[in-house]
């Protein structure tokens, strides 16, 4: 039983954090801007530039000794917006739009599946709804599911 079923995609969960990460793209693309601007690839490697060029161990007071505290300001600003939810750079395309293995692991993630048990269970309801479907109608009024869930002869029939 290696095959998963789908047994239901949380919807609503799913559009709250679409929309969640939907608002943040501005910040990603604006991220993105700044550090192009700054020639870095991550606030990180930025600090670690301005630290190196100053000899200070505090990347602020490097930032400010550079001329670069408002970029500094902003890209910390965005990192930590960012850090809220699972959007990375690389999830967006150079247009600003969602790539699909982004979209597919964010469908993925609210997706539920059945388990072995019960795809096994599954299995054993079709086989007796099919067999139970079977029977002719006059016979299918035979039997009936009693209070305790169990099926028996239908004892207000008579024979």
């Amino acid at each position: 039983m290696n095959t998963k079923k789908i047994k239901k995609v949380d919807t609503y969960p799913l559009q709250v954090e679409l929309e969640k990460c939907t608002e943040l793209i501005k910040y990603v693309m604006e991220q993105r801007d700044l550090l192009e601007g700054v020639e870095c690839k991550s606030l990180a490697e930025f600090e670690a530039k301005l630290n190196k060029a100053t000899n200070f161990v505090n990347p602020n007071l490097s930032a400010q000794a550079l001329g670069f505290e408002d970029e500094h300001k902003r890209l910390t600003y965005i990192e930590k917006i960012l850090s809220t939810v699972d959007l990375k750079d690389s999830d967006i395309d150079a247009d600003g739009e969602f790539k699909k293995k982004f979209i597919d692991t964010l469908n993925e993630k609210h997706t539920i599946y059945f388990t072995e048990g019960e795809q096994i269970i599954n299995k054993k309801i079709d086989v007796i709804m099919k067999s139970y479907n079977t029977l002719v109608l006059t016979d299918r009024k035979k039997i009936v599911i009693n209070r305790s869930g169990e099926m028996q002869i239908n004892p207000f029939i008579r024979y």
